[in-house]
C-alpha cells in the first residue's frame, strides 16, 4: 500500500511478497499432511489446488474492476488483506479431534 520511493524499497516489498508466498507454498501441504494424515493428503489436495488456481486466476481481473470503479488499488489491497487476516485469525481456532492446529 506504500508506493516504493527508490529501488531499495522496492527490492525489499518484492523479497518480503516471494518469501511470504514461498512459505505459503510450502506450507500449505505441510499443514494438511499433518493435520490430516498421508492418507486423506491426496484427496483433500485434488480439491484444494485447482481451487486455488482458479481462483488466483481470477484474481487480476477482480482487482482490475475493484481499482476502475474505485479508482485505484488501495481498497482492492485493503480488502485482501482484510480478508487474508480474518482467515489467519479463523485458522487459530480450527480444531480437529480436539487439538488446535
Amino acid at each position: 500500500l506504500i508506493p516504493a520511493q527508490n529501488l531499495a524499497f522496492f527490492y525489499t516489498a518484492v523479497f518480503v511478497i516471494g518469501l511470504g508466498t514461498g512459505i505459503g507454498y510450502i506450507a500449505q501441504p505441510i499443514v494438511i499432511a499433518n493435520e490430516f494424515g498421508t492418507k486423506d493428503f491426496p484427496v483433500i489436495n485434488g480439491y484444494i489446488y485447482p481451487a486455488n488456481y482458479i481462483i488466483g486466476a481470477l484474481g487480476p481481473l477482480l482487482a482490475g474492476i475493484g481499482a476502475a470503479s474505485g479508482g485505484s488499488y488501495i481498497p482492492v489491497y485493503t480488502v485482501l488483506v482484510a480478508v487474508c487476516s480474518i482467515g489467519g485469525v479463523i485458522l487459530l481456532f480450527v480444531k480437529k479431534d480436539g487439538k488446535k492446529i
